[in-house]
């Protein structure tokens, strides 16, 4: 075995250089393996961390989804609900219509009652006759299918046998405009009329009326259909018709 011996280098020197070599190698090998393990093991937290916070961000995400499809589902009940509410009141309103009070706020005359009484209410505070004239109420008597009378407003008159008339609750429930109404009386005298039944060509049976209620002040004079004035004792008595009148609970 040679060693270094006067400037000369000896076998055992350059053995001893070698091992130091390469565990200067080994030491750099070992700080690269270290050093791309830590990089890896950074690369994989933060890949981690970012899947963690995409899981959290898509997680919250579907929580406000949820959340804002729950209040619009919960928004559609209350309007549902609310339109609910609003048909069954409009219905109810609709079902409770009713001629006295639709006729006293068309025609402006302030009676009150069921309608077979209005003629009786009126004296000596309205005029009263049987010529027919805009804006007077005609008055229907009480007979056996419809007991309570009935009232509907002039809204044009045609001719001396001849009127169309607004109403409420001739059909149940509703307003029925420009109905034409025709006086079949032997005297022409509005006392026995019939209504249009949907179109000209078709009517009801007769009904009896009082006559028509003016909104003016009761001079104690009816006003009759020939021009002339007969005085007003007392509503004239009922006249029997024909059992094809309608059963309407009037009011």
């Amino acid at each position: 075995m040679r060693q270094f011996m006067g400037g000369k280098t000896t076998p055992c020197s350059l053995s001893g250089l070698a091992r130091k070599a390469l565990m200067g190698v080994s030491v750099s090998v070992a700080c690269l393996a270290s050093s791309n393990a830590a990089m890896a093991s950074t690369h994989h937290k933060s890949s981690h961390s970012a899947h963690t916070t995409h899981h959290a961000v898509a997680s919250t995400g579907h929580a406000r989804h949820v959340a804002s499809s729950h209040k619009t589902s919960h928004n559609h009940t209350v309007a549902a609900s609310y339109h609910s509410s609003h048909v069954r009141l409009a219905q109810y309103r609709h079902s409770g219509l009713q001629c006295v009070p639709y006729a006293r706020e068309v025609s402006h005359i302030e009676l009150s009652g069921n309608a077979y009484l209005w003629w009786a209410e009126a004296a000596g505070r309205y005029a009263r006759g049987n010529q027919p004239q805009e804006g007077a109420v005609l008055n229907f008597r009480s007979i056996g299918r419809m007991p309570l009378g009935h009232v509907a407003v002039v809204t044009a008159v045609m001719d001396s046998r001849t009127i169309l008339i607004t109403q409420a609750n001739w059909v149940r429930g509703t307003i029925t405009n420009d109905v034409t109404v025709q006086d079949v009386s032997a005297n022409n005298d509005w006392s026995q009329v019939k209504v249009e039944l949907g179109d000209s060509s078709n009517w009801g049976a007769p009904y009896p009326t009082y006559g028509f209620i003016y909104n003016r002040p009761d001079t104690g004079v009816v006003v009759a259909s020939n021009g002339q004035g007969n005085e007003v004792a007392e509503a004239p008595a009922a006249t029997q018709v024909s059992n094809e009148a309608p059963n309407r609970n009037l009011q």
